[in-house]
């Protein structure tokens, strides 16, 4: 949605200068770039007109419906460990306002709708979920260019998005974080680098195991491949990130690591061989799919999976105690240091 509370916190994201509204469009008066929606319009485009766009799979709409992140479903798996650590880390309150940067369809948004915070997510892509849209305030924009007034957000959360950005994109997201967040606003992000971890050994032993599932045709792996393709993993160490952040003005106030152990097993072991079976019953026409047909049976396997736990039944208390299941990676193994972390930044006073 477009409410007036996000038209009073938008801005010209080339000049920064507040914008004059008209019926139909936004106008920067410095620039002259207009930026248009219309009333009921599920989001607005303010991606500043000549800035190129960087070329990502996930602005290829068949990938991002086969990984299946249309369709947000409850916040399950590994999507809902981070979740739990980004609720416990911040804490939201109501009537916050919270910007999720590089929000996707936006699950984050939709699983912390409970907190009463005020929700505007930015993505370069404009494929958010239905259900977003009709919760939230929604812009198609860059990251590097967020068209937003200085001090406008309590707090921004920023999770799987800055592997996919160039250093100097980077740079400019966290100067920009600093100027766009509320005095004591904090900025929580989750991100990998190239570092190990002291349990790699442990993870490493896994991966060999799922590598085997896929040579036997068990297990399809093909989406999470064409994922980490996409990453550019600028940042090659969390001290570097950190750094990175005390240049433009944050400072590191907490911070985890997960070191996907148990997750491994669960979700790219256990998960995808239930896949695989669901996807060979599909291909032998043992499950009718009828009406809900999409690209791949692969995809079908996981329409149908997230059909039944919609239902609440026994297929969402299995995923909810695998998820629960899967919580041990932080509680055993948060401190060991690793390539995958969340960090929460506090604005400089």
């Amino acid at each position: 949605m477009i409410s007036e509370r996000l038209l009073r916190m938008l801005r010209c994201p080339k000049t920064g200068e507040p914008l004059v509204l008209h019926s139909e469009h936004l106008q920067c008066p410095t620039c002259g770039d207009k930026f248009h929606f219309k009333p009921g319009d599920a989001y607005i485009d303010m991606r500043p007109p000549g800035v190129a766009q960087k070329d990502s799979i996930y602005g290829n709409e068949e990938f991002v419906i086969r990984k299946g992140l249309m369709t947000p479903g409850p916040p399950f798996l590994s999507g809902g460990i981070k979740n739990w650590v980004l609720s416990r880390m911040m804490r939201f309150e109501k009537g916050d306002d919270i910007l999720d940067g590089g929000c996707g369809p936006g699950r984050y948004i939709l699983w912390n709708q409970k907190s009463g915070a005020h929700f505007v997510g930015i993505d370069q892509e404009p494929y958010f979920a239905k259900e977003t849209a009709e919760v939230s305030d929604l812009v198609q924009g860059y990251l590097h260019y967020m068209p937003f007034a200085d001090g406008a957000f309590d707090h921004i959360i920023c999770l799987d998005v800055l592997e996919h950005m160039a250093l100097d994109d980077i740079r400019k997201f966290l100067k920009t974080s600093q100027r766009i967040l509320k005095k004591d606003g904090r900025l929580f992000i989750y991100t990998n680098s190239v570092e190990s971890s002291a349990l790699a050994p442990v993870i490493r032993f896994r991966q060999r195991i799922t590598a085997l599932f896929v040579k036997w045709g068990k297990i399809d792996m093909k989406i999470e491949k064409e994922s980490k393709e996409d990453h550019i993993n600028a940042i090659k160490t969390h001290r570097q990130l950190i750094e990175l952040a005390e240049e433009n003005g944050l400072m590191l106030s907490d911070s985890a690591y997960y070191n996907p152990v148990i997750m491994g097993w669960v979700e790219n072991l256990f998960v995808k061989i239930v896949e695989g079976r669901a996807n060979r019953k599909i291909r032998g026409g043992k499950i009718n799919m009828a009406g809900r047909i999409r690209q791949s049976s692969a995809e079908n396997a996981k329409v149908l999976m997230k059909e039944k736990v919609k239902r609440k039944g026994f297929a969402y208390f299995l995923f909810w105690l695998l998820t629960q299941i899967m919580k041990l990676d932080m509680i055993f193994f948060s401190s060991v240091e690793g390539g995958q972390f969340f960090m929460v930044f506090n604005k400089k006073s």
